[in-house]
């Protein structure tokens, strides 16, 4: 059986993000091989991804797709003890680091074949350029009428005009396309064999042939295409992306976790965690996947920041409401103090098993508390930023600030080369504060963004604006590798602005991006667009070095007539830029030879911009693209490759991102299915 379309992504690794195609390398991504994976349970299997989850045994087929409901496909008759067949195994292993499901390297098999599971009949299921296809064999002592599988979880089904199986499970259509049928002659020719379905009632949908040569064995291969996007929960997303010194791939972000128990035989799927984590590890050289893992508890476990170090280890930030979400053996907090605590975790990829957990830790107080951001040195010193409502956060070193000044702080954690808990502080004033983004300078100072409603949130240093102008105001803040609060500054002008993502600039340099309100922010350099909508996006420049009225180096608008976020920035030495985010105006900037020129339809589009801040005018975007459908896409990151490509990532309920054509159905199911594109423009 051929599901085209269906499972042609990346989320076939059982890394749980879609891979959607821009370019002929990303294409790659689409034909990976679908990894058939052991469960616990004898004889039964497993393939997921994030908007499905599959499970194979010798008599039944039971399909998960999560918000369109469940399909189970069940031979009559089979045999349930039938030899299972594991062809070759995949490259890597999958390791659940679930404490309800804790299992290391897991293998994959390309194919899987279930011998005899009718008299003289065997059933395949493999992979053929990324999709899913299983095949009945029919031997020569065999009978194709005894063929009969019982559909359970659909409304309807029917035969079109042309053949076709209409299953209709209300939430989604799936059409299983006129069986093909054929013999492979002695001189390995093909020959096609006549053949339909039939409907038997209750159900039942059985196969009916013309003659064929009964001396040789007969393959009975039907195509399912369902119709509609194979959409997961609002909760599920990808989101992150990075690469390591090597050139893998790591994708992280969050999934759902149904999973699937065996009783008497028959498959039934139970409820896992409400999200799990994930992380995959992808080669574009081998074309393999080299690592992946789900790790969480039995609660909501949701991942907000990814970044790699020098030696390929993953560090990765979030919040969890789980009360066993996995921590390693001397964590900084081994239990969750509040409704929903931060969490800092570092997965080793080149180790085995549950040695990949190098550390894991929950990190907050009795409140509610949440990971935004994550940056790394090269030698792995880790800092995470967030948010804290709680008046007890755990703070350690010489904390900057040593309590919680209003009724939401920001927060920075910094964590040493050994993974040793070294420093936290609070950072906000008397109302409500968020750290958004962190990143490291050259010098291994830190610096933190984000937005502050407060009148007295700390300004230090020689700030550039010393009192909040509006309703609400970004911030810029830096702190010495001690900890020391040597720089914060306000950043606005009467409406209100967000901070949403920083970089770090050569010397004491920082960039910073995020949206605003207001009508007179100051801009510097470059003039890309006027303001307009209800917000637009800013990216701004500061040299904490010279005098105040000296430091806004750079400040430019970008938008449409409508609403931009922006949640990624990344800046390299030459002051060359990348912002990815979201847009809902029909008029946004586009440049550079757009991969997609205009809105998707939906109600948001990602975007991906290029800016070059040493041109002038609207020259200094050099790049800039919709990316979106008729749903609802953001990206979260976005990152500039040395060869002039782009790697953008974030999640989406549109059927194909970029759009094309008339492809795409705004009757997507769902919300935030990952993509990862490689633009080239």
């Amino acid at each position: 059986m051929n599901i085209r379309g269906l499972f042609a992504t990346f989320a076939m690794l059982a890394c749980a993000c879609t891979t959607i195609a821009a370019t002929s390398h990303a294409n790659q991504l689409n034909r990976l091989p679908i990894r058939f994976e052991p469960t616990r349970m004898e004889g039964i299997f497993e393939a997921r991804g994030l908007t499905y989850k599959m499970a194979l045994s010798a008599s039944e087929c039971l399909l998960d797709l999560k918000s369109s409901g469940t399909l189970r496909m069940r031979l009559q008759n089979a045999n349930k003890a039938a030899e299972v067949v594991k062809g070759a195994p995949l490259p890597g292993t999958v390791t659940y680091l679930r404490n309800a499901d804790f299992r290391p390297s897991v293998p994959g098999y390309k194919r899987l074949t279930w011998k005899e599971v009718l008299p003289g009949i065997d059933v395949a299921y493999y992979g053929a350029n990324g999709q899913l296809e299983f095949d009945y064999i029919v031997t020569p002592r065999a009978e194709p009428s005894a063929i009969r599988v019982q559909y359970q979880g659909q409304k309807q089904l029917s035969i079109d005009s042309e053949g076709n199986l209409m299953i209709d499970t209300g939430a989604a259509t799936l059409v299983q396309k006129a069986p093909a049928v054929y013999q492979r002659l002695k001189d390995s020719s093909l020959r096609l064999v006549a053949a339909g379905y039939e409907l038997r009632g209750d159900g039942v949908v059985g196969y009916r042939v013309s003659s064929y040569d009964k001396s040789l064995p007969l393959i009975i291969d039907p195509v399912l295409v369902y119709s509609q996007y194979l959409g997961g929960s609002a909760s599920e997303g990808g989101g992150f992306v990075a690469r390591d010194s090597r050139g893998r791939l790591y994708v992280a972000g969050t999934t759902s976790s149904t999973d699937f128990s065996a009783t008497d035989g028959t498959l039934q799927l139970i409820p896992g965690g409400l999200s799990d984590a994930f992380l995959t590890v992808y080669d574009p050289a081998s074309n393999q996947q080299v690592y992946s893992t789900f790790f969480g508890g039995s609660g909501a476990d949701r991942v907000t920041g990814l970044a790699i170090d020098a030696g390929g280890r993953a560090f990765l930030t979030g919040g969890t409401s789980s009360t066993n979400f996995p921590v390693s053996q001397f964590p900084a907090q081994g239990v969750r103090s509040g409704d929903t605590d931060a969490f800092f975790t570092v997965i080793d990829p080149a180790r085995a098993g549950s040695e990949a957990l190098v550390y894991s830790t929950y990190l907050g107080g009795s409140g509610n508390d949440q990971g935004s951001a994550i940056a790394v040195r090269a030698d792995g010193t880790a800092a995470v930023a967030g948010y804290t409502d709680s008046t007890n956060f755990p703070l350690q070193g010489t904390s900057a600030q040593g309590a919680n000044a209003g009724a939401r702080d920001g927060f920075l954690a910094v964590f040493d080369i050994f993974q040793t808990f070294s420093y936290a502080t609070y950072l906000g004033g008397g109302r409500t504060d968020y750290a958004r983004a962190v990143a490291f300078a050259g010098d291994g100072s830190i610096l933190v963004a984000g937005t502050t409603l407060s009148g007295d949130f700390p300004t230090t240093g020689t700030p550039r604006q010393t009192e909040a102008n509006g309703g609400g105001e970004a911030f810029v803040s830096r702190y010495s590798p001690s900890g020391t609060l040597t720089y914060s500054t306000y950043f606005g002008d009467g409406g209100l602005e967000e901070a949403t993502a920083i970089a770090a600039g050569p010397g004491n340099r920082i960039w910073f991006a995020g949206f605003t309100t207001s009508n007179n922010l100051p801009l510097v350099g470059p003039s890309i667009s006027q303001r307009d909508g209800a917000t637009d996006i800013f990216v701004a420049g500061l040299d904490t070095s010279v005098p105040p009225g000296q430091q806004l180096y750079f400040a430019t608008l970008i938008g449409g007539n409508e609403s931009e976020v922006p949640y990624s920035l990344t800046a390299n030495a030459a002051g060359q830029l990348v912002v990815a985010g979201y847009t809902t105006s029909l008029n946004f900037p586009v440049a550079g030879g757009p991969i997609q020129a205009s809105f998707g339809g939906g109600s948001t589009d990602a975007f991906l911009l290029g800016i070059d801040s040493a041109q002038t005018g609207t020259a200094a975007l050099t790049y800039s693209t919709y990316l979106g459908g008729a749903g609802t896409d953001i990206a979260f990151s976005g990152l500039g490759e040395a060869n002039g490509r782009y790697l953008v990532s974030g999640s989406s309920t549109s059927r194909r991102v970029p759009a094309t054509n008339s492809a795409d159905s705004p009757n997507s199911p769902g919300a935030g299915d990952g993509f990862v594109l490689v633009v080239a423009p």
